[in-house]
């Protein structure tokens, strides 16, 4: 009796250890309808796309590098422009949904084109190309 008392608690935590995509919810490949998209995986690399529009014109900006996590700010620093400021986003999973709004830095001039993206959850794909 003594034994199953502990194996079935056993259990049942090995199961919510394995049932999750990630121990962090961050991890994976977020997505909306209008092309932006955020990859972040455990290695502490990111691609993202951030889609806006100038003139009538659609304009799809890529980057890709590495993030770091400091509390509720993801610190995210360019692979592709070294000479760029890092850039700073408060996030919030609420369900499957990442909220991002970018923080302004002092000194530092702005490339970000959207200053709020709402992402939603499409799958753990972490592979950054």
């Amino acid at each position: 009796m003594k034994k199953s008392v502990f194996i079935l608690p056993l259990i049942i935590f090995v199961m919510l250890i394995f049932s999750c995509d990630s121990l962090n919810p961050l991890y994976g490949r977020w997505a909306d309808s209008y092309g932006n998209y955020l990859i972040l995986n455990d290695a502490h690399d990111y691609k993202i796309c951030v889609t806006s529009y100038e003139n009538g014109t659609q304009i799809s900006t890529e980057d890709k590098g590495t993030y770091i996590v400091d509390l509720n700010t993801i610190i995210l620093k360019s692979e592709t422009d070294s000479d760029a400021a890092p850039e700073l986003w408060e996030w919030d999973v609420i369900g499957k949904i990442l909220y991002l709004t970018y923080k302004t830095q002092e000194n530092y001039s702005s490339k970000v084109v959207v200053n709020e993206l709402a992402l939603t959850k499409v799958g753990s794909q972490v592979v950054i190309e």
